[in-house]
C-alpha cells in the first residue's frame, strides 16, 4: 500500500480525539484555536491523517538536561 494514501486519509474529530487520546472539546478548542489544521466539509470537520502526524511534531517539547 502506497504510504501517502495512508498518511492523507480523512479523520474524524472523534478519530482524531481517540488517535491523540484528548477528549472532543479539546479537539474543538484545538480547530477554534485554528492550531491543528483541518477541513470544513459542509458541516462536518476531517482531519488529514499527515496533517495530524506533524502537530505532533510541532508540539512536541524536549526535555533540559
Amino acid at each position: 500500500m502506497n504510504n501517502c494514501a495512508t498518511t492523507d486519509r480523512l479523520m474524524t474529530t472523534q478519530e482524531v480525539a481517540e488517535y491523540l487520546g484528548l477528549s472532543l472539546e479539546t479537539i474543538y478548542r484545538f480547530t477554534t484555536k485554528r492550531s491543528i489544521p483541518f477541513l470544513k466539509i459542509g458541516h462536518s470537520l476531517r482531519f488529514k491523517q499527515s496533517d495530524v502526524e506533524e502537530y505532533l511534531k510541532t508540539a512536541y517539547v524536549a526535555t533540559i538536561i
